[in-house]
């Protein structure tokens, strides 16, 4: 995630949020899915 300035933690808060939902979770390896990221199991499914 880049540096940033916010205005608010609220500001903060909803891109963290949406960092996290959009970009990490379907980036990160997932034990369940073992150990490939969303995105790579729905390559090779």
């Amino acid at each position: 995630m880049k540096e940033r300035c916010y205005q608010d933690a609220e500001s903060a808060k909803r891109d963290i949020s949406k960092y996290v939902i959009e970009y990490y979770n379907m980036w990160r390896p997932h034990t369940h899915l073992g150990g490939l990221s969303p995105n790579e199991y729905e390559v090779a499914a």
